[in-house]
This record gives C-alpha cells, structure tokens and sequence, in this order.
C-alpha cells in the first residue's frame, strides 16, 4: 500500500505580467501605447484653418525589461513612418509656426535620429521667403500621417509657396530593405499635390520607376 501525501495548502497564483498575456493580447496594448493613431491627442487650438494636433507616445513601457524593450522598439517603428526634413531657417519658421506638429525640432536630436523611411532636402527657400545664400539651417522631424497637413500648409496661398523651388526627396532603406510599393505609396501621394515647381524635383531610385514617373509628372506640372 504506498500513501500518497497531497498539499492542501493552495498554490499562490503568479502575477499576471505583460509577458504571461497571449501574444495578439501583447501587441494590442503595444499598438495603442505606440502607434500614431493611437496616442494623437486632441486638437488644442486652430491656427487659420489648421488644427493642432500632438503625439503621446508612451515608450516608457520600454524600460519594463530586455523582452518588452525590444518588442516596443520594434512595435514603434515597424507602426509609424517617420520623415525627416532639412531646410533653412525661415522655412522652419513658417512651418512651425502653423500647427503642423513636429516630433523634433533639435537639429542634433534629428542629425542623430536613423529610423526615418524618407528624407525631404528643401533646398532654395520658398516664394518671398528668399535669402541671398540660403544654408540648411534646421531639421525637424514629422510623421508621415501628418503629410496631408504639411501639404496643404506648403500649398496655402498666404503661408508658403513652393515657386521657384528645388526639392530632393529620399526613399531609405531599412534594416529589412527598401519600403514596399505600399509605403513609398503612403509616403509619396501627399507630395503629388504640390505642384507649379520651376525648378528641379528629384527622387531617390529606391522608388519604383513607373511611380516615380508619374509622380514627379504631376509635381512638376503646371497649374
């Protein structure tokens, strides 16, 4: 006859962590902590005829350990395109100045920043914003969701021209390659609209060819 000894005390439950949670769980809670149309906050004011609209990202969940800060950090690129743009002074002025919301506006922060999918050159200032010698002299970084908003700024007659301006947009890599069709697509439509450039526009050969045609066909068109 063997005896068999049974614990009745009862076993403390684990506590529920973010790693114990199924995974389509985990990346739910990524995504509305980390992705741009999650964590856009309320528009706080309107500037002509323009809303304001900020970001919260929430990356501090990347601290929690090794685990989640790699998952998060992947969750917030893989989720959002960043865009960084270089141009001078009074370009930055004007932009800032309309409610567009800007992610960095520090020229070190956004010299030292990698994770961008396209770069904007804004070569020769715009319209009555002229300058003898015109010199990069601010960087800013924005998403791609609010490229429709830098688009209608750029194009508003009062704000900023784009006549007589040279433009140089760049497509880059990543770590898994060039963006897909999809995203060069989501990244280039918005720009199709501004349109009446005098001078040159250039892209980047990371695009596929036959889009880039027609999209550098309807910039340079004029209206």
């Amino acid at each position: 006859m063997s005896l068999v000894i049974v614990d009745s005390k009862p076993q403390p439950d684990l506590p529920l962590t973010l790693d114990r949670l199924p995974i389509e769980i985990q990346r739910n809670i990524y995504a509305h902590l980390l992705k741009a149309e999650c964590v856009r906050q309320p528009p706080q004011q309107v500037i002509s005829q323009y809303m304001i609209t900020k970001y919260h990202f929430e990356t501090a969940i990347s601290m929690a350990n090794k685990r989640i800060h790699h998952i998060a950090h992947a969750m917030l690129y893989q989720q959002n395109n960043f865009i960084v743009v270089t141009c001078t002074s009074k370009i930055f002025h004007a932009i800032d100045e309309s409610g567009v919301p800007l992610l960095a506006r520090n020229n070190g922060i956004v010299a030292r920043f990698n994770k961008h999918v396209m770069r904007l050159h804004l070569v020769n200032p715009w319209g009555l914003l002229r300058e003898s010698k015109p010199k990069v002299r601010a960087a800013f970084i924005l998403l791609q969701n609010d490229l429709p908003d830098f688009v209608r700024l750029v194009q508003y007659p009062r704000a900023v021209s784009v006549y007589d301006c040279n433009l140089r947009i760049n497509i880059e890599k990543t770590v898994a390659g060039p963006p897909n069709l999809q995203v060069q697509r989501l990244l280039l439509e918005p720009l199709r609209h501004l349109t009446n450039f005098n001078k040159s526009v250039k892209l980047s050969s990371e695009v596929e060819a036959s889009y880039a045609r027609d999209v550098l066909k309807d910039m340079t068109s004029q209206i």
